[in-house]
Parts: C-alpha cells; structure tokens; sequence
C-alpha cells in the first residue's frame, strides 16, 4: 500500500484522550502527527503515533518509548518539549509542544546564507548541549529532525534513537562509549552518522558532533557530504572518504567556518571536538567575527580566543582618525573599480600580448601539461584509449604526441627537470603513489621515492619538492634530497595552511616553494624556515607556478564564476586575471625563459558503454547529462538506465538494441518528483524493479517495460534498494537496513505485483549488490565494508566465502563459465572488469573494461547468454593550449 493512501489510526474530528484530533500535519515510513487540541488546557499541541502494523515489530515499542522518555529528559528552548505520553485502545501517543513551522530540510534549497546557517548552527549546538548534559545521545541528528518556527529559531527533534549515557565521574567520561550501544548494530540516517555508527561501535557525544558536523556541512552547501544512490557507496564515503571542500559549492563561506565544519567531520572521534561546550564557543566566535565583517569570508582575520585558526592577516595598528571626506573618495574609486570589472562582459577576449593555441585535439583527456625549459615541447598526461593513464610528448607547435611511458599502472603529473634532462612523474606502477623519473626520449623509469606525488624539481635539480603523504587531509610539502634518498623532511605543519598543502612549485632562485592549500595560496622560506600566505581571500587557488623572475605566481582558481588561469603578486597578494575562463582552464606551466604558458580545459562527462563480446565492438550511449546504472534485457533486446536528461531529473530510459548496439532513440519510462535508480529488468523483458529516493525515503518500485503506471512494492520506513528479478521472474531479492543493518530480502512476485510479505534471508555483517545464479537457487553479494564476495544458497541458508582477492565492488554470473564477471581492484590500479571461475582463476574471453577514479558508479550489466556487457563510464575531455608571449616573457 502506498504511504500517502495509508488509512490513518484517527481522523480529523475523532478525539483522544483529552486531545481533539484537528488536521494531520505529516506522515512518515514510521508513523502519523496530527495537531489536536488539548481540551483540558485549551492549547494547541502536535500529537504522535506509530502506524499500527509497527507495534508488531520485535523493540520497535522499546523505541518508541525510549523517545518519549528522552525527549522527556530534556528541558531547553532549542528542544521541542515532550508534554505528555499515553496509551489508548493499545497504541501509544507522545504529546509534543506544536511548533510553528518546518524543517531545516525544506529551508535547504542551496546553501544558506551565512548569518543565518550560523544562527541555525548555535541554536542546534544549543539543543545538542541540553542533550548532552541530560545524559542523552540524539544518534539520529539530520536536517529532518531539526524545526525552524517562525522567529527563525532551531529546534531538535525525533530522539527515537536516543541512548542514555552512564552518569560521568568525571567531566571526561562524557567521551568514553556509552554501554547501551549495541555493537554490529547500525541505526540512524546513513549520510548523517557518524564512522563508527556506521560500524556499529559503541558511541559518545562525539558522534553526533560529527552527525552535527554534517548538517553544518549541509547548510553550508545545500547538498549533504557523503550522498549517493547506493547505501554501499554511502557507508563506504562516511567511514574511508572526505566530503567535496565547501568552496566547490560557494565561496560565502568564511575560511573559519569550514575549518569548523572539518573538525567536526573528523574520521577519529579524537580529532574531533571533545564537547559540545568547545563547539559552541567557536561557532559564537565566529558568528561574533562575522558580524563585525572580520572573519577571512568578507575581510581580514581577528584573533580571537576561542581555538579557531587564524587563516588571514592579524588586525593592523589602530591609526589616527580621518574626515569622512578621506575615506569616502577611495570607496568611491573601489565601487567605481568594482563596477567596471564586473559589469564589463565576461567573455572579454584575451589581451593580444598573447596568442594561445591548441596543441592537443584527442578525444579523453590531455591534462597535467608541463613546458620544457626551453619552451619547445609540452609533457603531458592522457589516456590511452580510454584506460589508464600515461606520459606523452607533444611540440608547442601541436602535431603527433609520442608516447612517453606505457605500463598497466597510472602514470599522471609529469615535470620537467631544470636541464631537459629527465622528466619526472607520478605513478602508481608500485601500488601507492610514488614518483619517478625517465628520459624525455624514452627509456626505462627510476624510482625517486616510494610515497608522494605532484613533483617539483628544485632550479639546481638537486632536490625534489612534493606532496607527502599523498593522501587527503594528512598530506604536506617534503622536500628530498636527489642524491641522497631516504626519509623525507615534511616542511610543513597543521599551522601552514588550513587542511591539506600540496602542489609544491619552487621559485627561481630555489629560495622558496609556493604550494595550495583548501583556501589560498601559501609560501614556504627555506632559508627562514617559515611559511606564509600569499592569498588571503579564502578562494581555493590551486597548482601554483613561478614567473621566471620570480615577480608573479600564476595559478587556477574559480573566480568570476568561472575557473581560469590568473596571477598574483608574491609580496602583497595583489591577484590578475589571465586566461578568458571560457574552457574551464586550470593547471598553468611555463618555461623556464618566459616565452610560453600552458593550461589544461577540461569537463567530465558520464556514458554507457555496450560491449558485444562475440565481435568485440563496443557502442555508446550518451547525453549533455550523465547516463548511469545500465541494466539488460536478459535477451540482449533492449538496455534500462538512469539519466536526467529531461528535467535534470533522474528518470529510467529504455533504449533498444541489436547485436548490442543502440537502435533509435531512447524513450523516457518513469516521469515523478521522485529520482530513480539501479533498474533490473525481469526474464521476460516485461518488467523493471528499480529504486526510487524521495524526501530521504527509498523505496522498490516496478513498471512495465513499456512504461505503464509503476507499483510501489515496499513501504517500509527504512530504506529498500538494489532490487533484482529472479531467474524465472517469480522473486524480487533487495537490500533493506529496515533490522539496523544493510541485509537480504525477498517478496515474491507476479505479474509486476507484490504476492506475499517481504522476508528476511541474512542477518549479521551489512550486505549490499545482490545477483542471482542462473539456476535461481544461490544470490551472489558483496560485504559491505571488507568488499569481499558472498553466496548464500537460498535452500540450506549456507553463505561461502569466494577467493577474490582485492576489494570488490560489483559481481556479476557468467552463465558461460559458471563463473563470474568480476569489478575490482586488480593489483591496485585501476577498476577493471574480468571473467574469473568460481575457484578465483581468470579466465579468457573477458571483457576489456577499466573504470578510472574519477568513474562516479562502477556499475555493469549482462544478458543472460554473457555476450554483451554494459557499463557506465566517467569520461573526462579537454586539451592542451598553450599561450605564446608578444610583448616579453611571463
């Protein structure tokens, strides 16, 4: 039944208790709010109730007066307040205080401005505080369970995860693990939980400061941090990966600000805030700063004391007073300044001082570019064929690119040594990143060092500047002596730049290393030993290069609503426009004599590729907006996907095949509010199982293939994903977290209609990417976070153990080799797709599929008989241009 048909306990009008039932204000996969009256205090209040069927469930009653006691326990005006908790005709009810508005959810349209996400942010915090001195950890924090009433004030909400803490003997027991935890087991709203929550460890208040950490990140930025269509990748984000840096979305943001939000985001409860108390002490600090116009988003820093960084300049001297006169004319000048290069058309051509020039014209991707010393020739990054990645050679008059370096490892971020003599580059040929170098004419590589990436060679070629560790958000600039490796000596620390340093860039006189930070461009003094910054204006200014006088750094940067290659002054960070930002541009080169300039453009763009074994040929389907999670008629007749081509609204699209190539154009199926995701297509092509994502809820739903009116299957409050048809059309397995944890289930089917209740088949470890055997008796899966394959036949309930070795991501069965396709880290480089037996042995006749890092869904599909595969596929072009000097070097 769908939830908004569902029949509600009660009905306007109809009393209970003492509360006269006035309108329904909302349901959910978990129950029914109504506001009634209270009839012995004539006031209005927000009365609760769980959806009948629900009582039926093993604790769900546990938990639903665990809320009313929690919520109870807490008295604090950024709290809703519980009033009362009863029972009648055997369902229980929470009175709650009616608040007079909507959620933090429906506020976020995009990110928020920063007065008011800061506002928000204190009045949370505020909440979260109350919380965490009743003793009580919320567990479930999300912009859902946040109220913002009409005088903009934030309240929380929704303590039905709620767990009480031990009574501390000490101010820091509030961070040791409660005892009430239940390890293994994970509940909470996936995006917004905290590492160990998602593992199922025991929790302290430093769990929901990340949950909290989280939803700042979301007001931040209108999107939350760790989202994807599959709970796999979302688990997998939230516990192994950081979130895109805020600036990628805005630049309102103050530097401070997001320095705040990283804390909080922590992989290591440790690294976090230790206390709501110290959280609330910098957000006032910050909102104080803002205020007065001096926090790093619209001025120069303040010092304050609480335990923000300080990421700009400290506040200057005071100076004697002046007329109004005197500071009128040079505001006036600046606005004047302001207008004209705002307003001036952004399209304006490049000043003719240079003439730029492509110099690459291939299909993916030409990237990284780096000018020889003598300005003749551009070394390069590209992908060959649309795998891995190797180094190429190209003149600065364009023509044929000779391939420098060829091996089944990445190859990425070439540069050239001061004499021409050697090239140096990144690679991952032995499994980590590491560097090294190769004659420019070809040869066999050396190894320089054997972690790091982004090389820089010193102007005397005696020492190489790079990113250790090359991992995010440990790494810093090292520097290592040529002639003698060994360890090498990090230069910078925590203090040097906010979060990461990298992209080191040595000056000409070797007396300085310029490198990127998450906001603004830094400088390293080896003879001083110290570091300052170059930009102050809380931009993301990235790959950084000398002048060859040493009077101007050039680097990328998104300004002006476009990203372009621009420069700054080393002494004031006085920051020029250079490049029209009409590509986009990024990643600037230059000669050692000035003469030439080289950047990258570039885009990214995801297709499905179709893979016809018998023939090896291989179609493509594509659009301006991503095509993602191909799915095949089991007879190879026509291909489902995901595309937000009409809309920008992910829709299923059906598009027909021969021989597995694309015949005409595809026809949009699904048309609702509503985004769908991962599609399966039945045995007899009649039917599709996909998912669908609406207000954070995921449901199963079916259409027929022609795309006639879809049938919700699953109505649950938690989310259903991943659904896939038996072999004879008569099951649906999916993956649900409606027991705590991603696990197994079926709901048998017919004729694209629900026929039974659905059932769980596997309990324990979290489990996700379901596929059936051909015979329909064993469903293949992947360990949700050790990626290790699983069978569990269907009959017995017994689960093995499949020897693949290396994190896997997908699986599919081979009908052809009772075997299996198989997606996974080979030797850590990229993720390919091969044919292994069921004993781990590959075997031939596999498809020829790699997907790079920057491949958004490594999903694939198969026909029954094994003879096409389908694929997504991240694409990303762009060229090589170069820029030559009219008028005197760079």
């Amino acid at each position: 039944m769908n939830k908004a048909n569902r029949q509600a306990p009660v009905q306007p009008g109809e009393r209970v208790n003492q509360y006269e039932i006035l309108e329904e204000l909302g349901r959910g996969g978990m129950g029914v709010v109504f506001k009634a009256r209270d009839t012995n205090l004539d006031r209005d209040v927000a009365l609760k109730c769980p959806w009948p069927e629900h009582l039926e469930e093993p604790k769900f009653l546990e938990r639903f007066l665990r809320e009313c006691k929690a919520s109870a326990g807490i008295s604090h005006p950024n709290v809703v307040p519980v009033l009362e908790v009863f029972e009648s005709n055997g369902i229980p009810w929470l009175a709650l205080g009616l608040v007079d508005g909507v959620s933090l959810s429906a506020n976020i349209n995009g990110p928020l401005e920063v007065k008011r996400l800061l506002k928000y942010a204190e009045d949370i915090a505020k909440g979260l505080d109350a919380a965490h001195r009743a003793r009580i950890l919320h567990r479930d924090l999300s912009p859902n369970n946040v109220l913002i009433d009409r005088d903009g004030r934030a309240l929380l909400m929704d303590f039905g995860l709620a767990r009480f803490l031990l009574e501390p003997s000490t101010p820091d027991d509030m961070t040791q693990p409660m005892s009430l935890t239940t390890e293994g087991v994970v509940m909470g709203t996936l995006q917004y939980m905290s590492p160990e929550q998602a593992l199922g460890k025991p929790l302290d208040v430093r769990s929901d400061i990340f949950s909290f950490g989280a939803v700042l990140y979301e007001m931040c930025t209108g999107s939350p941090p760790f989202s994807a269509h599959e709970r796999g990748q979302i688990l997998d984000a939230v516990i192994h990966h950081e979130p895109a840096p805020i600036s990628r979305f805005t630049y309102e943001v103050p530097a401070e600000l997001e320095w705040i939000v990283r804390k909080c985001l922590a992989k290591q409860p440790e690294e976090r805030y230790q206390g709501t108390q110290d959280l609330l002490i910098d957000l006032k600090s910050l909102r104080k700063q803002t205020e007065l116009g001096t926090s790093t988003g619209s001025g120069s820093h303040v010092g304050t004391q609480s335990s923000l960084p300080s990421f700009g300049q400290t506040q200057a001297p005071a100076q004697p007073k002046k007329s109004p006169l005197i500071w009128i004319l040079p505001l006036l000048a600046v606005a004047a300044a302001l207008a004209f290069w705002f307003l001036r058309p952004q399209s304006s051509p490049m000043p003719t001082r240079y003439t730029p020039s492509a110099v690459t014209s291939l299909q993916g991707l030409e990237g990284d570019p780096a000018v020889s010393p003598d300005g003749s020739r551009v070394a390069f990054t590209a992908s060959v064929d649309g795998g891995n990645k190797e180094i190429f050679v190209v003149s600065v008059q364009g023509g044929q690119a000779f391939q420098l370096t060829n091996h089944p490892a990445n190859d990425y971020q070439p540069t050239w040594f001061p004499d021409g003599s050697f090239i140096a580059f990144t690679s991952r040929r032995s499994g980590n990143p590491s560097i090294w170098k190769i004659d420019p004419q070809g040869g066999d590589p050396i190894q320089l060092t054997d972690q790091g990436e982004e090389p820089s060679i010193s102007p005397d070629g005696s020492t190489l500047a790079f990113t250790y560790p090359a991992t995010i958000p440990e790494c810093r600039v090292a520097i290592l002596p040529l002639d003698k490796p060994g360890t090498p000596e990090i230069l910078t620390d925590d203090g040097d730049g906010l979060w990461y340093h990298r992209q080191p860039s040595w000056s000409p006189d070797g007396t300085k290393i310029a490198y990127a930070t998450q906001a603004n461009l830094w400088s390293y003094d080896l003879n001083k030993r110290d570091a300052s910054q170059l930009t102050k204006d809380g931009v993301v200014d990235a790959w950084p290069v000398w002048s060859p006088t040493g009077d101007r750094i050039y680097f990328s940067t998104y300004r002006e609503n476009t990203l372009a290659i621009w420069s700054a002054s080393p002494e004031n960070g006085e920051v020029q426009r250079l490049t029209p930002g009409s590509g986009p541009e990024s990643h600037p080169s230059i000669s050692k004599d000035g003469s030439a300039l080289a950047y990258t453009t570039e885009a990214v763009n995801y297709e499905i590729r179709l893979h016809y074994l018998p023939t090896g040929t291989v179609s493509t389907i594509s659009s301006p907006e991503d095509d993602l999670h191909p799915a095949l008629a089991p007879d190879g007749s026509f291909l489902v996907f995901v595309s937000a081509r009409v809309a920008k609204r992910e829709a299923i699209w059906r598009q027909n095949l021969e021989d597995g190539k694309p015949v005409g154009d595809p026809i949009k199926l699904t048309d609702s509010p509503a985004l769908a995701s991962t599609p399966d297509v039945s045995a007899d092509g009649k039917w599709i199982a996909y998912y669908t994502i609406f207000e954070g809820q995921r449901d199963v739903f079916v259409i027929s293939s022609d795309g006639s009116t879809p049938r919700q299957i699953t109505e649950h409050g938690k989310d259903d994903v991943q659904p896939v048809w038996s072999p004879d059309g008569s099951t649906l397995a999916f993956v649900s977290d409606r027991t705590g944890n991603d696990q197994l289930w079926l709901v048998d089917m017919k004729d694209g209609e629900r026929v039974s209740e659905p059932r769980q088949i596997t309990d324990g470890y979290p489990k996700y990417a379901p596929q059936w055997s051909g015979d329909g008796s064993t469903l293949a899966f992947v360990h949700e976070t050790e990626s290790t394959v699983h069978t569990i036949n269907l009959t017995t309930k017994e689960i093995q153990t499949l020897p693949f070795e290396a994190p896997v991501h997908r699986v599919r069965w081979d009908s052809s080799s009772q075997g299996f396709f198989v997606c996974k880290n080979w030797n850590e480089t990229n993720l390919e797709v091969r044919r292994l037996s069921s004993s781990g042995e590959e075997l031939a006749g596999g498809p020829e599929i790699s997907f790079d890092n920057l491949t958004q869904v490594p999903s694939f599909a198969t026909t029954q008989d094994s003879k096409v595969i389908a694929h997504g596929f991240g694409v990303i072009r762009g060229d090589i241009w170069v820029l030559k000097s009219n008028e005197g070097p760079f």
